[in-house]
């Protein structure tokens, strides 16, 4: 478990996701206190992105440097559906929108102007499916750098 600076930054940084969600018209978005800290909680933020959907449990994750290779890999393709990979099993889903992962898209059926060709690609690419632990029964992972604006990560399939 961190220190005290390592909760308020995660603190820091979870108030600032609900700030972000509730300008892009999330409707009962709170954060989930202690979510970090006491069995029973399963995300960090909760919300719903409009009035009659379902609950959304995102987990946060918050570094200062160590999430390069992802965003990286999100920059590189210049894509503005996100950044996509499949295999017969399971599949993942990266995007700056939020809204891309919960409107639908990430689904097997979207193209992808992407082609993992170079190695920061493929390590990148498996430190994404690593992530996967890190879930729990939240729906969607958050992640932030430092001086980077949030990511988004939903994975597909089992």
């Amino acid at each position: 478990m961190g220190g005290k600076k390592s909760r308020d930054k995660g603190s820091r940084v979870e108030r600032l996701l609900v700030d972000t969600l509730k300008k892009l018209g999330w409707v009962d978005v709170y954060r989930v206190p202690f979510s970090g800290m006491m069995a029973g909680f399963k995300a960090d933020v909760v919300g719903h992105p409009h009035q009659g959907a379902p609950e959304i449990k995102i987990e946060v994750k918050a570094r200062r440097d160590s999430f390069g290779l992802i965003y990286a890999l999100a920059d590189g393709h210049n894509n503005k559906r996100g950044v996509g990979s499949w295999d017969e099993k399971a599949g993942f889903f990266v995007s700056y929108s939020i809204g891309d992962l919960i409107d639908g898209a990430g689904s097997k059926e979207l193209p992808f102007a992407c082609t993992y060709t170079s190695k920061n690609d493929q390590r990148a690419i498996k430190a994404v499916l690593r992530m996967r632990e890190w879930l729990g029964e939240a729906s969607i992972l958050a992640i932030k750098q430092d001086h980077k604006p949030f990511l988004y990560i939903r994975y597909y399939g089992d």
